[in-house]
């Protein structure tokens, strides 16, 4: 006979003794079941338990990992590491959880700036389930803040390299599997991308990058078949070059993309970005010291919008339209006042044709509003105001449900909010903010004792 220990529904442990005739009972049970046509049902305590909910925090070097009870006949779990032959060991154990009670392993002593993995098993009399492997790169430990990336890219001027093709990049993995995570940016500007002979600089959204050691690679990407000849690549973290690469001396001059030979993305890992010394030559007390100097340029600023707007209309209804002026324009937002804490975005866009049956018309979208600048004490606030839109009646709808307020508030606040931080640091004691936009529409955020 064999005999076990489960837990009901309620949580209750309870013991039994499965005889070998309980067990013919059962196979003879399902057995008829299938004969009849209907799908067997075996009880969830005569099988392997649900594997364990995963999850993990980094640190310089400690990784905790957190593991979430998801099933209701599991006798224990194991925690194990990946080694350094690539074989899973168990580093620690533990009996039965509650229901989704957790429970945290620290890991110690771990070097800074490499990836481990993890996994978490859950186990009974029937066997074990794992839960998916979970990989977390350690922080460096420099803590550099930052406010903006770009990436740079340089197409080949011959024939052919250019594209019309979508293109993204991703700067984490797109796996909740991964940390970091989280972070891709549709390219989209308001004129023509990926020319023939055009060198174009992308602001990338900064979602899930706070410092430096939050960006693990580079990923461009592009779909179809329309060929992209690449000379080079260039990673800029707060208007200072980290990393670059160049194809022009190559066979072809160029790195070609092409989804019909197999090519459809270019990928710079983590040990790329890592082992260029320009990467470790960032110096953050120079780049907050320019940036405490010439404050956020409108020209950025704009920079940063179209980056924002172009990777949103991605998912949406929406592109670039000129109905006045630029696409994107940042202005003073007091009329050109040097007393001033706020600046004016004006967005000239136009609705797709196709999805409000107009035909070949292309019903334009002018969206105005302003950005103020809020300090309280050492608090610093963004707000969105005066939010309009003029469009066509039915659009305006379509405009309102994008949520412009909440993702500019958002968004834009994150990379000013990281920008201050920045500034901030290079004051000792507690510093007051102070933001104010000259009348060209350049924004500085001053730091006084």
């Amino acid at each position: 006979m064999i005999h076990f220990t489960y837990k009901n529904s309620r949580r209750i442990a309870k013991s039994f003794t499965l005889t070998a005739l309980s067990v013919l009972s059962i196979n003879a049970a399902t057995s008829l079941a299938a004969i009849n046509g209907n799908e067997p049902t075996i009880p969830p305590e005569f099988l392997p338990p649900n594997a364990p909910n995963v999850g993990l925090a980094r640190g310089e070097t400690t990784i905790t990992i957190n593991v979430k009870d998801s099933s209701q006949y599991e006798q224990g779990y194991i925690v194990q590491e990946k080694n350094s032959s690539n074989q899973w060991q168990t580093i620690q154990s533990s009996g039965p959880l509650n229901s989704w009670q957790s429970i945290n392993v620290e890991k110690t002593g771990l070097n800074p700036d490499i990836q481990y993995c993890y996994r978490a098993g859950a186990f009974n009399a029937m066997g074990t389930k794992y839960s998916p492997t979970k990989c977390a790169y350690t922080t460096d430990g420099n803590d550099y803040p930052v406010w903006r990336v770009q990436l740079e890219i340089e197409t080949a001027d011959m024939f052919g390299a250019g594209t019309t093709d979508d293109v993204w990049v991703n700067l984490n993995s797109s796996s909740s599997n991964y940390l970091p995570n989280g972070n891709l940016t549709v390219l989209d500007y308001s004129g023509e991308d990926f020319q023939r002979g055009a060198l174009q600089a992308y602001d990338l959204n900064l979602k899930g990058i706070g410092s430096m050691d939050d960006i693990s690679f580079i990923s461009i990407n592009k779909a179809g078949y329309d060929s992209w000849c690449i000379k080079s690549v260039t990673l800029k973290v707060n208007n200072i070059d980290v990393y670059a690469r160049d194809y022009s001396n190559t066979n072809f001059g160029c790195r070609m993309l092409d989804s019909g030979w197999g090519f459809s993305n270019l990928y710079f890992n983590h040990a790329n970005l890592r082992g260029q010394s320009s990467w470790d030559a960032y110096d953050g007390d120079i780049a907050m010291s320019l940036l405490g100097t010439f404050g956020i340029k409108e020209t950025e600023l704009e920079g940063r919008f179209e980056g924002m707007v172009g990777h949103m209309m991605y998912y949406n209804d929406l592109k670039w339209g000129y109905i006045d002026g630029d696409a994107v324009e940042v202005t003073n937002g007091c009329n050109g006042s040097a007393d001033c804490n706020k600046i004016h975005v004006n967005l000239d866009l136009e609705a797709d044709a196709n999805i409000l049956d107009l035909g070949t018309v292309t019903p334009e979208v002018d969206i105005d509003f302003d950005v103020e600048f809020i300090c309280e004490g050492d608090s610093l606030s963004i707000q969105t105001t005066n939010f309009d839109v003029v469009a066509d009646q039915e659009l305006i709808w379509e405009v309102l449900s994008l949520g412009f307020l909440d993702w500019v508030d958002g968004e834009v606040e994150d990379a000013i909010r990281a920008a201050w931080t920045a500034v901030s640091q290079t004051v000792t004691g507690i510093p007051e903010c102070e933001a104010s936009v000259t009348p060209e529409g350049d924004v500085y955020l001053l730091i006084a004792e």
